[in-house]
């Protein structure tokens, strides 16, 4: 009882909101079903999640100072030659929802990493979305075919997601070059064990972004440590100076580019 009174405190706080009282039904019945070790972690998990402060409006850490302009469709691809890195955090009404990692490569196909994520994958709550018949994934690495932002975006409207930040750097060649080949190598089923793994469980997409962004990338961003919630990864991203930040709200349809 003393855990349950734990959380309906922290329910209970303005900053909870309708989404609280809704979360605070769903654990008070789960605490009350059943006794197996399943539901207990389930619960487990649901409160850690509530009282770690996972309930937010989408966008939360957009910055107020920084300059921002329409954007249509043609401007979604980085103006000029050269590599890029782009991140993408995604979320739903209530909370953030999914991370992703998106790398443009001259001398390469376009890499989309979905760690945990389901492109490419049959998906009963797409029905209004194809995935395009070339897709190939391989642990959660799509190699041919890679969705550009406006495919990516269509399929996640087609999730309920709400909003999309894609964060972008400008990165060298030889940068650009690293990232593939530490990616595709992360792919490849005959990996050394302990090395890096594109393949992740579901729900440990921000985790397993972080940590390849700080162990891969720490010549490009300072990450300094990783992140189980995709909205405080997007919070240390706005403070690595990114060339731009891709904004789509998905119920208005509308794109908007932010500059520091």
């Amino acid at each position: 009882m003393t855990y349950f009174v734990a959380v309906r405190k922290a329910l209970s706080s303005p900053a909870a909101g309708v989404h609280g009282d809704r979360c605070l039904v769903l654990l008070a019945s789960r605490l009350q079903q059943g006794r197996s070790a399943v539901i207990r972690g389930t619960t487990a998990v649901l409160a850690l999640a509530l009282l770690s402060g996972c309930l937010h409006s989408p966008l939360p850490n957009l910055p107020s100072h920084w300059q921002r302009r329409p954007l249509t469709t043609s401007e979604l691809r980085p103006d000029g030659e050269g590599s890029r890195l782009q991140v993408l955090i995604m979320y739903w009404k209530g909370s953030c929802s999914h991370t992703a990692v998106r790398l443009l490569s001259p001398r390469n196909p376009v890499l989309f990493w979905d760690p945990g994520g389901s492109y490419g994958k049959p998906d009963r709550r797409l029905p209004s979305f194809q995935v395009p018949a070339d897709v190939e994934r391989h642990f959660d690495l799509i190699l041919e075919d890679a969705p550009d932002l406006e495919t990516y975006f269509d399929s996640r409207r087609a999730l309920g997601n709400l909003a999309v930040e894609v964060f972008e750097w400008r990165i060298s060649d030889e940068q650009g070059q690293r990232l593939h080949d530490t990616l595709v190598a992360g792919a490849a089923q005959d990996r050394s064990k302990g090395a890096f793994k594109t393949q992740t469980a579901p729900m440990y997409c921000s985790d397993a972004a972080s940590r390849f962004l700080r162990g891969s990338a720490n010549d490009i961003l300072e990450i300094p440590k990783d992140f189980f919630f995709p909205h405080r990864l997007s919070r240390v991203l706005y403070t690595q100076s990114p060339e731009r930040v891709v904004i789509y709200r998905i119920p208005a349809d509308s794109l908007e580019v932010i500059t520091p």
